[in-house]
């Protein structure tokens, strides 16, 4: 009973007394934990040689670099995703071709450069939807009749 309120108390280790000798479980535990490594430590590192030149570039930079570059591709594909299909959709030339190429740019084109990337795009995906929604809701205001 004392070794369940310890454990509780101590967040799940039980912390042996002085002069105590170790357990032989938490030996084993601690001796497994040492040989096999870390699954996620091991995603994180591609390997060198699969790498492209533009996936060398890319792990190159900061984190917070990365961020920001995923924000100015999102926009950028949101606002190419928009154009495809507000402007060139409305034209005799492209008519309804421009909701295949808004696909195109807004579905297609990420998964791309993601198969290309050891770096999540996730970020730059959401920001892409926002600004897609955001320029429909602009043009759907400025356009609506009356």
């Amino acid at each position: 009973m004392t070794d369940q309120r310890e454990s509780l108390r101590t967040g799940g280790n039980i912390i042996p007394e002085e002069g105590a000798p170790p357990k032989e479980e938490s030996l084993s535990a601690a001796r497994r934990e040492e040989q096999e490594p870390d699954p996620a430590e091991q995603s994180d590192q591609p390997d060198q040689a699969n790498q492209t030149e533009l996936d060398r570039r890319f792990a190159a930079l900061s984190e917070g670099q990365w961020k920001a570059l995923q924000v100015v591709f999102g926009l950028t594909l949101g606002a190419a995703g928009s154009f495809c299909l507000f402007f060139l959709g409305g034209t005799i030339t492209f008519n309804s071709m421009g909701l295949l190429m808004a696909v195109g740019v807004m579905l297609v084109i990420p998964s791309l450069l993601q198969r290309n990337l050891s770096r999540s795009i996730h970020l730059a995906r959401l920001v892409s939807i926002l600004s897609f929604a955001l320029l429909l809701l602009v043009f759907t205001l400025l356009n609506r009749p009356g």
